[in-house]
Formats: C-alpha cells, sequence, structure tokens
C-alpha cells in the first residue's frame, strides 16, 4: 500500500517552523495500517515541502507499508511549478515481468474522441466548453484522416 499526498499536518514540532498542527486520526491510521513515512531527512537534504511568507513545514508525504519500503530505492523533493509546495518522488525497485507483444508499436483506439457521448459530456467537463470545442475540432480532423 502507497498513501501520497498533502496530508496538511505534521507530526512533531521539527516538521514546521509555525503552528504545530497535528492530526491524532491521521496518526491512528498509519498507526492500524503499520505505514511508513519513507523520507528520512539527513544532513545535505532539506526537511521541509511547503514554504510560505508565515513559515515551512513538512506537509507532503509518502507512506508505505514495510513490504513496499523495503523496495524503495530513494525519496527526494523535486521543485514544481505554480505551487508553493515541493514534490515528493520515490523510486522503487520492482520485479515484474517484460511483457512483449508481437511486432510494432501498441496504439490507444482513439475512435472514442468523435463519439457524440464523449464531445457532448466528457470532454466539455474535463477541458472546459470553450477549450474542448477547440480541442475536439482538432481531434476529428486526426482521427478522420486515420
Amino acid at each position: 500500500m502507497i498513501v501520497v499526498g498533502d496530508i496538511n499536518c505534521v507530526h512533531n514540532q521539527a516538521e514546521s517552523t509555525v503552528h504545530f498542527n497535528y492530526s491524532k486520526a491521521l496518526d491512528g491510521l498509519f498507526r492500524a495500517f503499520e505505514l511508513q513515512d519513507t523520507w528520512r531527512a539527513g544532513h545535505l537534504r532539506s526537511v521541509f515541502t511547503h514554504y510560505s511568507p508565515m513559515g515551512e513545514s513538512r506537509i507532503d508525504r509518502i507512506y508505505t507499508t514495510k513490504e513496499m519500503s523495503d523496495k524503495k530505492i530513494g525519496v527526494e523533493n523535486v521543485k514544481a511549478a505554480f505551487t508553493d509546495h515541493l514534490s515528493v518522488v520515490m523510486r522503487l525497485s520492482v520485479d515484474v515481468p517484460i511483457v512483449r507483444r508481437g511486432k510494432g508499436f501498441w496504439e490507444t483506439n482513439t475512435s472514442f474522441l468523435i463519439k457524440e457521448a464523449f464531445k457532448k459530456e466528457v470532454a466539455p467537463e474535463v477541458l472546459g466548453l470553450e477549450a474542448a470545442e477547440k480541442v475536439l475540432h482538432r481531434m476529428v480532423l486526426v482521427v478522420g484522416k486515420v
């Protein structure tokens, strides 16, 4: 099990330079599922993932079970555009078979893009009405040529 997110609370005062926002419910959840915090602060590592004029805190986290934690290769903070948070990235070593399928490349079936249900319901919801009309017009041109 992997739990990832902006948890909006810290476990101890060392994880924040501002107010100490602790969640007993989240702590209980992590204990109940025996989840481990994947981050290990070190000599050259920043502890914080959220920066604001009021202070810093480590509220962006990745928790895993012991089984998944043993497969961890590394965890790091990465700068992300348009946010006051750092992204927390975890790399895992996972043993999975390599699936080989016939010749050539796999292509997604794009025929759903020209179906009326997609045009009327899905695209406007995801893209917004104006953007959906522009994108769908381009997609129909491309799909129509295939």
